[in-house]
């Protein structure tokens, strides 16, 4: 479970789910192999199994950090191959304040994780923060809000640097593009990545392949009209819309990236995948 924090106006909820079912693969086995009749009591035992196939919360690591992380089958295993189940906060505002808002100090990082709670002071409780960002401030900067590239890059960093001290992971999350150099500013919420976004990730992947604690998020919803093909793959994107919430409301066409050429360069970036 991760929740989303905004600047001083709401709090929201998003779910991600990492890894919690396991369902041995001799059980399907011994399941098609009985050929199980539609009774009541044949239903009923399957539905038993694969309760109790779940692993117990007990199995997993919640806290720290135990990166470089690894997996296997449908579990994110730490470098101690234990289990590993995320749960934090996303803390929107990079990817559209190029310069951030000001609180990410020490201590308001803190709140994300483990502390006292007082009436003043909520600690969060989470074991990771996941950070939206812009590849149009990550390539560009931002003229309009006096804040270059290179002041994005630091600022991240300095961030990245104090959830890792606080014994916190961090997910880098592509969120914002800019559909194939034509979306100003900082972008929005496009349907795909595009040539700037593998760009983007040669250098964010170079630059924090050491950091045992850091994933990262290829891109977030890929959502061009539920097209799998395109979405691993990449394709001619027609007319893309940003939607109600957006706010660049153009159409663009654009040539999308397809995420398995945007993970080909996060490994060829990096000497050691904790993906």
């Amino acid at each position: 479970t991760m929740l989303r924090t905004m600047p001083i106006t709401y709090v929201g909820i998003i779910i991600i789910v990492l890894a919690v079912l396991t369902i041995p693969t001799g059980s399907l086995q011994i399941a098609t192999a009985a050929h199980l009749s539609p009774g009541t009591h044949n239903v009923q035992h399957v539905y038993k199994h694969a309760e109790n196939s779940y692993l117990p919360l007990s199995k997993f690591h919640l806290r720290g950090i135990d990166g470089p992380y690894h997996t296997q089958g449908n579990l994110i295993l730490g470098a101690d191959n234990r289990p590993y189940l995320f749960h934090g906060v996303a803390r929107d505002d990079l990817e559209y304040r190029c310069a951030g808002d000001g609180h990410y100090t020490q201590q308001e990082l803190a709140y994300m994780g483990i502390g006292d709670n007082t009436a003043h002071a909520p600690y969060w409780g989470g074991n990771i923060v996941r950070l939206p960002l812009s590849e149009n401030y990550w390539l560009y900067g931002s003229p309009s809000q006096g804040c270059s590239s290179a002041q994005y890059h630091a600022l991240l960093k300095s961030v990245v640097d104090i959830l890792t001290s606080l014994n916190l992971n961090v997910m880098l999350d592509l969120q914002w593009t800019n559909a194939g150099g034509q979306s100003p500013g900082a972008g929005d919420a496009w349907s795909m990545p595009d040539q700037d976004s593998v760009t983007f990730w040669q250098q964010v992947a170079g630059i924090y392949k050491n950091y045992r604690n850091v994933l990262f998020e290829i891109y977030n919803e890929a959502h061009w009209l539920k097209n799998w093909p395109c979405w691993r793959n990449g394709c001619a994107i027609v007319g893309d819309y940003s939607g109600l919430t957006g706010h660049d409301h153009s159409r663009y066409n654009y040539q999308a990236v397809g995420m398995q050429a945007l993970l080909d360069t996060i490994r060829q970036s990096l000497s050691l995948i904790h993906i």
